[in-house]
């Protein structure tokens, strides 16, 4: 009996030290348990504003469960559950030329896996945005993304998650099971940028182009740039003109000032000066001499159609006809990426004569000048073909320089194609690179097959040579 009674002890004490020990574990379930889990915008930690929600927290691996309800922030955020704000102020373009992308990203396993996410994005206060040209938004609700704010002002958003993992009754649920919704919110400003100067190369030889990108500039505000290396002009770059990462943001112009360091520019250090409204950027630029080559052209001028090319009709008709378009500046680009030879040279043929080189004529000191193109020394009948994207200003056949086109690359640059036995394309024709526009030949004022090409800023020859290197001046300031 005695045996007896000690063992209805020993179980009874067992069963109340389970006891005690499934209502520990219980009475330990706390909803702090439940995965509340902050979300990022735009990539700050945003916990949640507001919530209400039911869930099966686990107890002894499942065998028990004890249920929460609870309000937010109130309950499982505790004190961390306030209105947060992210990022605070940004700016549009703050990155180069880019809008301003608010990205959001969604804990993957927070609150179960039915959770769906909605998002919405306002002005401050709640004012619902309507026009297309304030957000643009690609993602569907629920999904990781950016909303693309493409206008400055004051901006909430607003996440929603709907809980809706049901979980199971029956069994043993591994993990809390929680339904109901949870709110986040963030606020923050957009703000337009500072114009933004981005220098190309400072260091120059002569022949080459010094270039200032100006991007984020007010719409009606004229850059200016002062500067004893050359005459400035500018252009303004469309989205995607240049590279495809140079955006515009609307109520913003983007500009590119281009300065053709002439072949007769003094080697030295020169002062620029840019401003774009009440912003200013200076630096200084150093010019290096190139060593110019001689040549000695032996011409027959008693050949009818030389003798021609020389004469005050023939020189007129050039001043009149190439002369005029020189100076015509287009405040566009046209021109993309880097510009090709616009023959083919193979393995036999060469350049005759390059940029720059003093040439005089029959041995007469009188008549030394520098040459403004390159003369590509290739057989009759081979293709010519465009540099770079442009418009035709001219396609014709001229005294002096026989067939003759000038295209348009914009922003004051053209390219010239002189000499050439036929023309493939016309004046007012848009073409792009590598396009067929005529075939080389000898015509006009000229000793054997070949294409004189040359490139210009307004009427400052630059080297064409240059713009084949993708080092160049012109490319720098991308």
């Amino acid at each position: 009996m005695k045996a007896k009674l000690i063992v209805l002890i020993v179980v009874i004490a067992a069963l109340a030290g389970c006891g005690l020990y499934v209502w520990h574990e219980y009475d330990a379930a706390e909803a702090s348990l439940v995965p509340v889990e902050p979300i990022r915008i735009a990539g700050q930690e945003v916990l949640p504003s507001e919530g209400s929600l039911e869930s099966r927290v686990p107890v002894l691996g499942g065998l028990l469960h004890k249920d929460f309800t609870f309000h937010l922030p109130d309950g499982a955020a505790g004190d961390a559950g306030n209105a947060a704000t992210a990022p605070g102020a940004v700016s549009l373009g703050e990155v180069g030329l880019a809008p301003y992308s608010l990205t959001y990203e969604f804990p993957s396993d927070a609150l179960g896996d039915g959770i769906d996410y909605d998002h919405f994005l306002t002005l401050a206060g709640g004012v619902p945005l309507t026009s297309g040209a304030e957000v643009d938004s690609s993602q569907s609700a629920g999904e990781n993304g950016a909303y693309r704010i493409t206008l400055p002002g004051d901006y909430e958003i607003t996440v929603i998650g709907r809980v809706a993992d049901p979980g199971t009754d029956s069994g043993a649920p591994s993990k809390a099971v929680t339904t109901g919704t949870i709110t986040y919110r963030a606020s923050f400003s957009v703000t337009m940028p500072p114009p933004l100067f981005k220098a190309g190369r400072a260091e120059l030889q002569q022949g080459d182009i010094y270039t200032l990108s100006l991007r984020n500039v007010p719409e009606g505000v004229i850059p200016t740039l002062e500067t004893e290396l050359g005459p400035a002009t500018f252009a303004k770059v469309a989205p995607g003109a240049i590279d495809e990462t140079f955006e515009t943001v609307p109520g913003l112009t983007n500009w590119l000032a281009e300065i053709p360091i002439s072949n007769h520019r003094a080697p030295g250090t020169y002062a620029v000066k840019a401003t774009a409204g009440d912003q200013l950027y200076e630096e200084s630029v150093t010019v290096s001499l190139y060593d110019y080559d001689f040549q000695n052209l032996i011409i027959d001028t008693s050949v009818p159609s030389v003798a021609e090319a020389i004469t005050g009709k023939a020189v007129a008709e050039f001043r009149e006809k190439v002369g005029k378009l020189m100076p015509l500046i287009t405040d566009e680009i046209y021109w993309q990426g880097y510009f090709e030879m616009p023959v083919d040279l193979g393995n036999k043929w060469f350049i005759s004569t390059r940029f720059g080189e003093i040439r005089i004529t029959n041995g007469d000191q009188g008549t030394r000048r520098s040459h403004y193109g390159m003369d590509f020394a290739v057989p009759t009948g081979t293709p010519v073909r465009a540099g770079n994207t442009g418009k035709v200003l001219l396609a014709e056949d001229l005294l002096n320089t026989g067939n003759t086109v000038v295209i348009d690359h914009g922003g004051g640059l053209k390219s010239y194609y002189y000499h050439m036995s036929a023309l493939h394309t016309e004046t007012g024709a848009m073409v792009t690179k590598g396009d067929l526009i005529g075939e080389v030949g000898s015509e006009g004022y000229s000793t054997g097959p070949h294409l004189h090409y040359e490139m210009r800023i307004g009427d400052q020859a630059i080297s064409p040579s240059m713009l084949f290197d993708p080092t160049a001046g012109l490319y720098s300031a991308e």
